[in-house]
């Protein structure tokens, strides 16, 4: 279980499992994804050394059954053989897992994020664009609505 406030994307909380404490007066949702749990987990920790997190387990989300996940980061690091090895990995247990054809998609947001932190939009509408850049139907809505000024504040 996870609180909400974690979750920055409205379209995906709308899919979500979730659950109200009144009494607390907070909104909880069933584990989304958990990449994101292990990058709670790990900034609550405050440690500030090179750390290579592993988790597997299901996610969960109102549309589907559940949702098998499994996945591996390496924080602290900005050493680019540390990223060859996760991607390398990812290939390595994907056809040991599968036999389906599939994709791994790479991507380096540093350069995309600093252009985006440079427009004058509030700050939640900046993050928004750079979380949202692979989901392209989502990402066009966002645009769409940068263009007619609507909801911005």
């Amino acid at each position: 279980v996870i609180e909400t406030k974690y979750i920055r994307d409205e379209n995906l909380k709308k899919y979500l499992f979730t659950f109200r404490d009144d009494k607390a007066n907070k909104t909880y949702a069933l584990r989304p994804d958990l990449s994101l749990m292990s990058l709670i987990q790990f900034s609550k920790s405050k440690n500030t050394k090179k750390s290579k997190i592993s988790y597997s387990g299901e996610s969960y989300r109102k549309n589907k059954t559940i949702n098998s996940q499994i996945g591996w980061e390496i924080y602290n690091s900005k050493k680019q053989s540390d990223e060859y090895e996760v991607i390398k990995n990812s290939i390595e247990v994907y056809k040991k897992i599968t036999k389906k054809k599939g994709y791994l998609r790479i991507g380096n947001l540093e350069l995309f994020s600093s252009v985006v932190n440079q427009l004058q939009l509030p700050t939640r509408w900046k993050q928004r664009i750079v979380d949202q850049m692979y989901d392209k139907k989502y990402f066009y809505e966002i645009l769409k609505r940068l263009e007619t000024n609507k909801d911005l504040d």
